[in-house]
């Protein structure tokens, strides 16, 4: 699952083709030095979300190292290169970023926009 949280910088979504799509979060582990980046392929059997879904999905992760501007604008080069190569549809590429450290506004981007599904979960806190 990947998670979408006040620690999120950006957001990717593409189509691959007819049966597949590309998901990538960026999360903040470390100001300024430490990110997470998740993404998924989803492969779709189905039309449902969330468990009631058959889909296959693909999870992966990296750690990424420098300033927010350095990766952010690496991951774009990354994600940008992987759309050219991979899409069918390379007008399909949704990009999401948290500019201004508003979560609620950066949700209600995502939530607006076609094919986005989302739920909202709560964390257990640690010790708890």
């Amino acid at each position: 699952m990947i998670i979408v949280d006040e620690k999120t910088i950006a957001l990717w979504r593409f189509r691959i083709d007819e049966k597949t799509d590309w998901l990538g979060v960026l999360r903040e582990e470390t100001p300024d030095q430490k990110y997470k980046f998740e993404y998924r392929f989803r492969y779709y059997k189905d039309e449902e979300v969330f468990e009631a879904s058959k889909d296959t999905k693909h999870w992966y992760s990296m750690v990424c190292s420098g300033t927010r501007n350095f990766v952010l604008k690496s991951l774009r080069l990354v994600v940008s290169d992987i759309v050219t190569a991979r899409s069918q549809f390379p007008g399909s590429l949704s990009e999401f970023v948290n500019d201004d450290g508003d979560y609620q506004t950066f949700m209600r981007k995502i939530m607006d926009a076609p094919g986005m599904y989302a739920r909202s979960t709560s964390t257990p806190k640690e010790g708890k």
